[in-house]
């Protein structure tokens, strides 16, 4: 199965790229001037709304506007044909400002809008997205980890990253309808300077997002009053959203309390999942990580507490960040991996979960694998959850494909857009597709070739003391080659925080 790989060029989605630097130029300039600030647009709880939370300087009732696109005229806002939605949550921030959370309500498919939000008398720049189609069999979405602006320590060197990434993924995949971010969105909880980096880029506002709350997000009331995300009423750090078949619930990880994740994702699981094929469940800490801080005494314990639930719900994918690597599994059937004839065509059985650990998204940290002694030390069944690797110490990105019932799952470096991973994954319990059915297509461009440094990479990490070539590299490099594609490299970084 070979992975097909398309690089970034001004062509694909100039339509899309071309209103984001509007976006972005606008942000900049009036924003400035604005006193309604930090504008993001999230996901709604289906692909009928969208959630929006933004700041203002004063405390002021705020609401959002919208409209269809082809309601404007000029320059002005087309404030006489659209709708208005009160702020449903609101409050003054640790800063001494005022967040406001609003939806919108009743977006039509394939609809280009228009929407501003504000307080008082003072508004917003307008802003621009689409839905597109509500078909309920097939769509795609983004992943990114640990953008953690602040990190490296150069939190302009960060945002240039995450804004790089962005710009390279929505313009590989325009189509994406939305992004979900890992965890760990800044460094310092309370830093606003970190959120300004982080919400910087126009995409913020073009294209509904999701945010795992990750251990750097953790410790303020800052990441509950930037975003706004749906089903996450009872306790901030958890959601929900459904797109079509596709449920995702989010848990907070910052908690290693397995019976509440359980208990939330049964929860929702009763109320969505009957109207939902696929199950995905996100939480920043990952249960299989292959970095040392991922295989303490208390991460080893909630590996092996939170895979037998997930497996107990039938969960399809599990996704997470924290480690600053990117790791895939194999199947797992609670914490035992199952044996697949093809490593990157996956047919699970029921209570099978795939997990999938994604690297940075900014760039501005990343971290060695564990030594293969380091893991079996840590935990007792040993060393055996690693399907595929790869640590370059580049930016990148995941990009999920669901048709039908088939999610291709293909993962990107920002710098040349090239992918390192792909893996197909079949619905437990779906029927077997036709011999002449035809996998879901790939970007146009060329196949992946191995790196030509693969080996070299391989034995330099073996010198000082990373995964040795016989262990992660070896296992990594012959599941891709069993796939057909791509190649997996770790390195050795010493350094940095935990997280």
């Amino acid at each position: 199965m070979a992975i097909a790989v398309r690089r970034p060029a001004a062509a694909i989605g100039a339509a899309l790229l071309g209103a984001l630097t509007l976006t972005t130029a606008a942000t900049a300039s009036a924003d400035e001037d604005s006193p309604v600030t930090d504008t993001v647009l999230t996901v709604g709880a289906d692909e009928t709304q969208r959630n929006v939370a933004w700041y203002t300087p004063q405390e002021v009732t705020g609401s959002v506007q919208w409209a269809p696109a082809s309601a404007v005229e000029g320059d002005s806002f087309p404030a006489a044909d659209a709708n208005e939605a009160e702020t449903t949550s609101n409050g003054e921030t640790h800063d001494g400002r005022y967040y406001h959370h609003a939806t919108m309500e009743g977006l039509e498919e394939s609809t280009d809008y228009v929407y501003r939000v504000g307080g008082g008398d003072d508004w917003s720049p307008t802003y621009e997205f689409s839905t597109g189609a509500f078909d309920s069999r097939d769509l795609e979405f983004l992943v990114v980890g640990d953008p953690q602006m602040g990190s490296s320590g150069d939190v302009a060197a960060d945002q240039e990253g995450w804004n790089a990434t962005l710009d390279t993924a929505l313009e590989m995949f325009p189509d994406a309808a939305w992004v979900h971010s890992m965890g760990d969105q800044v460094e310092e909880p309370s830093n606003e300077d970190e959120y300004r980096a982080l919400l910087a880029p126009g995409a913020l506002r073009s294209v509904p997002f999701a945010f795992n709350r990750g251990n750097h997000d953790a410790d303020s009331t800052a990441y509950a009053t930037h975003f706004n995300l749906p089903g996450g009423e009872e306790a901030d750090g958890y959601h929900w959203y459904r797109h079509g078949e596709v449920l995702v619930i989010g848990v907070d990880s910052n908690s290693f309390d397995v019976e509440a994740h359980d208990d939330f994702i049964a929860k929702v699981l009763a109320e969505q999942g009957e109207d939902a094929a696929w199950h995905i469940v996100t939480f920043h800490h990952p249960a299989f990580g292959l970095t040392e801080h991922s295989n303490t005494e208390e991460m080893v314990e909630f590996r092996e507490t939170i895979a037998p639930v997930l497996s107990a719900h039938g969960i399809d994918l599990a996704l997470m960040g924290h480690d600053h690597t990117y790791a895939r599994s194999p199947l797992m059937e609670g914490r035992d991996p199952v044996e697949s004839e093809d490593p990157g065509d996956l047919h699970p059985e029921e209570g099978q979960t795939l997990y999938l650990t994604v690297n940075s998204s900014s760039g501005s940290k990343y971290y060695p694998f564990a030594t293969e002694d380091f893991i079996d030390a840590a935990d007792s069944q040993g060393f055996d959850f690693a399907q595929v690797t790869w640590q370059e110490e580049v930016p990148s990105f995941s990009h999920v494909v669901v048709s039908g019932d088939e999610m291709t799952i293909e993962t990107y470096r920002t710098d040349s857009g090239e992918a390192y991973d792909e893996v197909v994954l079949h619905r437990a319990g779906a029927p077997e597709p036709s011999a002449s059915t035809s996998p879901s297509p790939s970007p146009s461009g060329s196949a992946l070739s191995p790196s030509p440094t693969a080996e070299a990479s391989a034995d330099a990490g073996a010198e000082d003391g990373g995964l040795p070539a016989g262990a992660i590299a070896a296992v990594a490099v012959g599941a891709l080659a069993l796939a057909g594609g791509g190649v997996a490299l770790w390195r050795r970084r010493s350094g940095g925080q935990e997280g």
